[in-house]
């Protein structure tokens, strides 16, 4: 079974400079201990100023887990090629960037 994971906020740690990484950091949350994350899927659109990740979860029906809900913090590397206001998405959250 895969879907998205749930996502409860997105943090930039570091001040947004063009050309140099910064690291946003995701927080959310998995069902139960049986699920695990899987590689993110980055999309950058400069022409729009948007980045999109996309962070699925998947789980083997056949596991058998307590239902406590397991938190998670993933760190994701970016940069931003141009200076503007970007937004970035994760699943179904989002923060705008403005990048000097």
């Amino acid at each position: 079974m895969k879907k998205l994971a749930d996502i409860s906020e997105l943090n930039l740690k570091t001040e947004p400079k063009v050309g140099e990484e910064l690291i946003l950091e995701i927080i959310g949350y998995l069902r139960d201990a049986a699920w695990k994350l899987e590689p993110e899927k980055i999309q950058y659109s400069p022409e729009s100023f948007f980045i999109e990740i996309k962070l699925y979860a998947n789980r083997d029906p056949s596991l058998m887990a307590a239902q406590v809900i397991k938190g998670f913090q993933k760190k994701i590397p970016l940069v931003f090629s141009k200076k503007g206001k970007w937004t970035v998405k994760c699943n179904t959250k989002s923060i705008e960037v403005k990048i000097e």
